[in-house]
């Protein structure tokens, strides 16, 4: 499905109904836009990712913070 959309005066487009309904999108949810390696955006709902390396697998949050497994384990070995 391909739709032409144009940004408001402060940057928005308007994801059309058929996509929101589809995707079970609803209103105010977060939602993340990438921009993939040729320059086109990708925007799928928001999900947490490490503060430190990016990673969005085994993600933990502590005190507002999200981070991940790896990079915790990381930290804790050169705090000790």
């Amino acid at each position: 499905m391909t739709v032409s959309k144009k940004l408001d005066s402060h940057g928005r487009i308007t994801v059309p109904k058929a996509l929101r309904l589809k995707y079970g999108w609803k209103s105010g949810m977060s939602v993340d836009v990438e921009m993939k390696a040729d320059g086109t955006p990708a925007v799928r709902p928001h999900s947490p990712t490490c503060r430190f390396c990016g990673a969005y697998q085994n993600i933990h949050r502590f005190k507002d913070i999200y981070i991940c497994t790896d990079c915790a384990d990381e930290l804790k070995g050169s705090i000790l």
